[in-house]
C-alpha cells in the first residue's frame, strides 16, 4: 500500500516536472493503458495544455512585537528577582553553616565550672543552638518562597 502511495507521488511529481519543462505526449498502448512521456512516440499524440496557473505565497506579516517588548522587561525582572533569591538563600544557607560549626565547636568543649556544673554548660551552649534554629528557619522560609 505504501508502495502505492509512493509511486503515486513520484509520478505526480514527475508530471509536475514535465508540465513545467514543455511538452506532453498521451499514447495509449494495444491492452489500453495510457502513458505519458515527454519523448515522442510515433503513435503518441501531442497534448495541448493550458498555461500553468502561478501565485506568489502571500509574505507573511511582521512579527507582533508590541507584547513581546512588555513581557520581556517583565520576564527580566522575574529572572532578576529569581537571580537575588538565589542569592539571598546561598548566602543564608553559608551562615547556617558557620553557626552549626560554632556550635560544634561550643558543644565539644567545657570550661572550668561547667566540668562540675551541666546546667552551666547548657546555659553557654543554647544560644548556639538558638541560632542555628533561626537560621533553618530563615533557610526554609527562603526555599519556600523561591518554590512558588
Amino acid at each position: 500500500m505504501m508502495i502505492r502511495v509512493l509511486m503515486t507521488v513520484g509520478l505526480a511529481a514527475a508530471c509536475g516536472m514535465v508540465l513545467a519543462q514543455g511538452a506532453v505526449y498521451k499514447s495509449v498502448g494495444p491492452d489500453g493503458t495510457v502513458t505519458y512521456s515527454d519523448k515522442p512516440d510515433p503513435k503518441a499524440k501531442k497534448m495541448e495544455l493550458p498555461p500553468m496557473t502561478t501565485v506568489p505565497a502571500p509574505k507573511a506579516p511582521p512579527p507582533d512585537t508590541s507584547s513581546g517588548e512588555r513581557q520581556a522587561p517583565e520576564a527580566r525582572k522575574a529572572a532578576g528577582e529569581r537571580a537575588d533569591a538565589e542569592g539571598r538563600l546561598a548566602a543564608e544557607e553559608d551562615k547556617l553553616e558557620a553557626a552549626r560549626k560554632e556550635l560544634a565547636e561550643q558543644e565539644g568543649m567545657r570550661l572550668g565550672p561547667e566540668a562540675r556544673n551541666y546546667q552551666k554548660y547548657l546555659d553557654r551552649v543554647q544560644p548556639y543552638r538558638d541560632a542555628v534554629t533561626r537560621q533553618e528557619q530563615v533557610v526554609e522560609e527562603l526555599r519556600k518562597q523561591m518554590a512558588q
